[in-house]
Formats: structure tokens, sequence, C-alpha cells
């Protein structure tokens, strides 16, 4: 116990390091280090599938020997990886289907960053058996969902606060990609742009470090070396940066294609009349099928990229047009049936397909103006990942780290942005949003919009606070109503008593009130009415329920459930203190933390239901003796939380030094408890 709260990342560790800089150095270089070697124990994880997969045909996997296989071993070979799939999904972790990379923006955003531990191995092993049987996905997304689930590990034993935790979660998400991508800035910037989704939200700096040390840690295994081949970029005339505009724009129209086929394959997987866990068998067949058309489909496509740019082969322009229909269908059933692995390599791969066939369509036009068609296919890459990732920047990075080429810069830029901008006014979600939204959840940039759509109106509205009344209450009812309940809002329901048809607001009573002597058997309760503005389904969150009141300008809202059957209201008060309660929960140490300097200022804090955090002066008659002798919890009810004397650091300034009482602790004049428990109970400290 004592070590854990040595490690805790609130706290100050009395050793070397002593800031909470220092400590999250330390983190991020460790978190570094271990996305580093799980990127490098990935990939040879892969080859060992892939062998295992094999074996029965004696051969390596690749898309060349692939081909070479019996019919049937084509067809075998996903049928079998989504068999081993289907029970690793249903029964073990529902976590590692797909990319994983929604899973991880989905957790910084709603969880603080807390992902169960044992993510990071299930995930290794099912997109493992997913790459080495063939299916069409790459292992990017994997290795961001593997890293941030170590690092999110690693930062819940230090007991980060969910700043620091969502930091780190980035940190390990960075490493991974890094590492694995040859591309240290790149990583650092994709964890920022795409796994937080807001530059203000987390510290980039351990994030760019963790980055680089993943890639140091892959340099020393793997060399340092590009992920994709060579290529000698250059532009032959600025002319082409019209035609780079123009690939950026149909690049963005293929993209937002793209993110909508993986979401109409979701959803038709979704409605299969089979049990979900032959879904990626199905899908692997379906693979198989396409791989028999052409074996360019198969695995993450590294080869056929190499082809585009201009190494290992030529390939047509219908070749291109077909491999890229091809590699479109297989990528979308083995991500709609739930295989793990990422969509960033085959995004590559199709923006490496779209611009080649751009590049060979403007040499056919302009032969003397323009580069050869791997230049175009190269560029055409990293629109392609920004028109589905919606991140520009990282794209834009990412292909110039794997070139280092400061040439590509510009052209990147003529294509990045335009791409970015037309997809996201063809399809507002990104590929990794776009799963979130079949799940149900919708996220904001703002974290409290994600805390709101996080907790439904059931979980907060009142069943029996606002009045319940009828047509023909008299005024003396609806007061009395009103006087009873201590409500501000009141609902007139119809003659069954389960629709409500209008609102009373407490306000209108006040007239009402002054002159009941002459209007109580006048004014019925429909006199007093006002229209209702909105009502609230049980399953509604927050955030609607936020945006109705407010366009109502009205202070409650009425839930009703789906037969319009009212159940109770609504009001901003409830909305408030659920946020608030739900931030407590997902940063208590630093709220503790916070709570402990406001009572330092304010005296005290209110803690609900008459229970109060307060900080008191020992008394007189208490000093020189031990929190055991003066038994405080036994006499009064009330528990000491902390110790604190004002003393002068080495400077002379006076500072607040806090401790944890021990029953043995002597207290002195001058000394602060800090004591939680009822009001009453503590007003009786000073019999202590």
């Amino acid at each position: 116990m004592k070590i854990r709260r040595y490690l805790t990342l609130q706290g100050i560790w009395k050793g070397a390091l002593t800031t909470e800089a220092a400590i999250m150095l330390a983190a991020s270089v460790l978190i570094g280090i271990a996305g580093g070697y799980a990127a490098i124990g990935f990939r040879y994880l892969i080859k060992y599938a892939a062998f295992f997969f094999m074996l029965p045909f004696s051969g390596t996997i690749s898309s060349s020997e692939f081909s070479s296989l019996p019919w049937w071993g084509i067809l075998a070979l996903p049928v079998t990886g989504g068999l081993l799939l289907g029970p690793i999904i249903r029964y073990v972790s529902w976590e590692v289907r797909g990319s994983g990379i929604p899973e991880v923006i989905e957790s910084c955003a709603t969880t603080g960053g807390v992902i169960r531990k044992r993510v990071a191995f299930v995930k290794a092993i099912a997109a493992a058996i997913s790459l080495g049987s063939g299916f069409s996905v790459g292992r990017e997304g994997p290795i961001v969902q593997i890293g941030a689930s170590i690092a999110s590990t690693i930062a819940q034993f230090l007991r980060a606060s969910v700043k620091q935790l969502r930091t780190l979660v980035a940190c390990g998400a960075a490493a991974g990609i890094a590492a694995t991508f040859n591309t240290p800035f790149a990583g650092a910037l994709f964890a920022v742009e795409v796994v937080v989704g807001d530059f203000g939200s987390a510290k980039i700096g351990p994030i760019v470090i963790s980055s680089v040390v993943g890639t140091v840690v892959s340099h020393h295994y793997l060399g340092n070396f590009p992920a994709l081949a060579h290529i000698n970029f250059s532009m032959v005339s600025n002319f082409e940066l019209i035609i780079y505009l123009l690939l950026g724009l149909l690049s963005g129209a293929a993209g937002a294609f793209f993110i909508r086929i993986l979401q109409k394959s979701g959803e038709l997987f979704s409605k299969i009349p089979v049990n979900e866990i032959f879904h990626p068998a199905i899908g692997g067949l379906l693979v198989g099928i396409t791989v028999l058309t052409t074996p360019y489909t198969f695995g993450v496509g590294y080869d056929e990229i190499n082809s585009a740019l201009g190494a290992g082969g030529v390939i047509t322009l219908g070749g291109a047009a077909f491999i890229f229909s091809a590699k479109l269908f297989a990528t979308a059933v083995s991500i709609g049936s739930g295989a793990s692995g990422g969509v960033f390599a085959p995004s590559l791969f199709l923006g490496a397909m779209t611009g080649y066939i751009t590049g060979v369509l403007a040499g056919m036009f302009w032969p003397s103006s323009v580069a050869q068609p791997g230049a175009y296919a190269l560029i055409a890459m990293g629109a392609f990942v920004s028109a589905t990732t919606r991140a520009p920047i990282t794209a834009t990075l990412m292909i110039f780290e794997m070139t280092s080429h400061p040439s590509v810069i510009l052209p990147l830029m003529a294509a990045c942005i335009p791409a970015t901008i037309f997809s996201a006014y063809l399809k507002r979600e990104s590929i990794y949003h776009v799963k979130l939204l079949l799940k149900g959840v919708k996220l904001e940039r703002h974290l409290e919009r994600n805390i709101l759509k996080n907790i439904t109106v059931s979980e907060v509205y009142q069943p029996n606070r606002a009045p319940r009344l009828k047509r023909g209450s008299s005024l003396a009812e609806v007061i009395d109503e009103f006087l009873r309940t201590g409500a501000s809002w009141g609902y007139i329901l119809d003659d069954t008593g389960e629709k409500a048809i209008a609102s009373i607001a407490g306000e209108d009573l006040r007239y009402s009130i002054v002159n009941r002597t002459w209007l109580d058997d006048v004014v019925l309760a429909i006199d007093l009415a006002r229209p209702i503005k909105g009502t609230l389904n049980p399953s509604d969150d927050l955030s609607i329920a936020v945006q109705l009141i407010g366009s109502g300008k009205v202070p409650s809202l009425p839930v009703t459930d789906e037969n319009e059957k009212y159940m109770g209201d609504l009001i901003m008060a409830d909305i408030i203190e659920s946020y608030n309660n739900n931030i407590i929960y997902m940063d208590l140490p630093s709220s503790t933390v916070d709570a402990i300097s406001i009572t330092e200022r304010l005296g005290e804090i209110d803690l609900g239901d008459n229970h109060a955090l307060v900080e008191i002066q020992v008394p007189p008659h208490a000093v020189g003796k031990t929190l055991l002798e003066l038994d405080i919890r036994k006499k009064l009810g009330i528990q000491v939380v902390l110790v604190s004397r004002i003393l002068a650091d080495e400077t002379g300034r006076k500072v607040r030094a806090r401790r944890v009482p021990a029953v043995t602790d002597i207290l002195k004049e001058g000394d602060f408890l800090l004591v939680a428990g009822e009001r009453d109970k503590i007003r009786n400290v000073t019999k202590l």
C-alpha cells in the first residue's frame, strides 16, 4: 500500500521526481518504451500467426503466394480466422472488434481514459488472427489500441488524475503508431488530433516524448527505414498544383464514400439473422471470394502500394480501378463483420490507387507537364487518410516523414485540406466516429458535452416532485399542492390522469395568492395553464435535455414514456448536479484536492444531506492532546480528514503543511482540523 502512495501522481515523490512535470516526463518515457516494444512484439506475433495459418500449405503468407493456393485454401484461411475471432469478441473482450481506435477515443471522452487491462493482450491476439488469416485490415489501428491500453494500465497503477490519464493514454497511442510507421512526430500529432481530438485538452510534451522513445525502440530492432518504398518525389511544373487540388477533392469524395460503405456494412451485418459469433466467419468467406478475383485484396496491401509508387511493378489503369473496387469491398466486409484490424492501411491503399489512376489520366492529357503516377499516388495517400480521419496535419506530416522530401509539403497541403473539407461536407462523421455512431455514441470535441451524452434522463428525473393537477382543480387546491411539494412548476393531466396537457408556473400564482379571497372559487387550474414546450423521453441523454430546456426557456420539462404517459419532470438543477457528480467521479483525486483547497479558503463546503467539510482551529483545551485521547469520532460522530499547520519554508515564506493524522499525533496550538460530518455534530466540536 505504501508503494502505491509513493507512486501516486497526485502527490509528490520523495525522491528525484519532485514535480508533476518530472513525474509526467518519467511516465511518458516508460510508456514510450512499453509502446515501442508492444509494436515490435505485435509485428512478430502477426508473423507467427501467418506461419500457423499457412502450416497446412507449407509456405509463408503474402499476396503473391496466397494466390498460388488452391481455391478451397483461399476460402478456408479467412473463414478459419473468422471462426476463431467470433468467440474471442463475444466472450472475452468486445472492445477488440474492428479498428480499436474508436474505443480509445470513446474512453478518453467519456471515462477519462480508463481501458480494461485485458484489452491489450486480447487485441494483439485477435488482430494477429485477422491479419494472419488474410482479412483486409491494417495493423496500425490495433497497435494504437494496444499502446493506449498499456498506457491506461500504467496510469491507473500510478493513480493518475483524469487529465493526466487522458494524456498518458494518448502517449501510448502515439508510441505505438510512431514505432509502426517510423514517424515520431506524426504519431504524436495523430494522438492529439485524432485520439484526444483537441489540442487544448492534452499536454503535447509528454506525447511527443513517448512517440520519439517508441520510435527509438523500433529503430533498435528494425532499423531506421521507411514504412513504404522510397520515392524521389518532385514537381515537374507549378501547373501540377491544380491537379493536386482536384486530386484532393476526388480523394475527399472517395473517402466519404469509403466511410459510408463501412457504416452500411456494419448495419447490414447487424441485421443478418445469424448469431453474431459467426459474423467474422461470414466476412472471411466474402473476403476469400474477393481474393479469388484478385490477390491484391489480401491482407494489409503494402506490396500493392509500393507497386503504385513505382517500386515492384506497373499497374494498368483498368487494373488499378478494379483493385480499388475489390479492396474497398474486402475492407468493408472485414470491418463490418467484426474482424480485428485497422482502417489506416486500407485508407493508404485506396488513396494510392486513387492517386495512381489520377496520375495515369493526367499523363495522357499533359504528358510533358506532370510527374509519374507514383507521385500522385503518394500525395493521394495523404489526402485519402486526411479525408477519412479528418486529421490533415497528421496526414501531411506522416507522408513527409515517410519520404523525407520537403518538396511534398506544398502538394500535400494542396490536396489534404480540400480533401478534409469536402469529405466533411459529404459525410459529417470521420471513419472512427462512424463506428461510435452505430453504437449510439455521439461524441463532441468538448469533454462536458460527452459527459452529458453519457447520462440518460431516466437516471436523473424526479417522478414525484412536480404537482399533478386536474383541469378543474380550484385555485385553493393548486396553491396547496405547490406549498406541499415546494415545487416551482406543476403539470395539468388529462381526465385519465396519465398525459400531461399543460403546465403551471409557480410565479403565475403570485397575483392569485394576493387576491385569493375573491379568486378561490373563480379561477381553475386550466385558467393558469401554459402550453408545454416539448417533452423528454427516459432514453434521451442530458445534452438533448439541455437543448430543449434552453430553447423552450422553461425551468422544467415533463418526462413521458413511449405512450406519452407522464412519469415526472426534469429541471436544470438536476442536470447540473448530475454533471458535477460525474466530474467528481471521473476525477476524484483532483476534485478532493480542490475541495480541500476551497475549504481552506471558505471555511466549509456543503456535501449535501446536511453534511459538510469544515476546517476548524484546534480549541485551546485540546492543545497537547492526541486524537486517541480526544476520540472525536466516537464522542461527536465526525471524522478528522487532515491536520494542517502553518510553517515557514527555507525562504521564510509561510506555507501550509498537511498530513493524514495518526491517533498518536499531538495537536499543537495553531493547528487546523479538516473534519467531515453532519453540520449539527460539527458545531459541537467545542465540546472536545
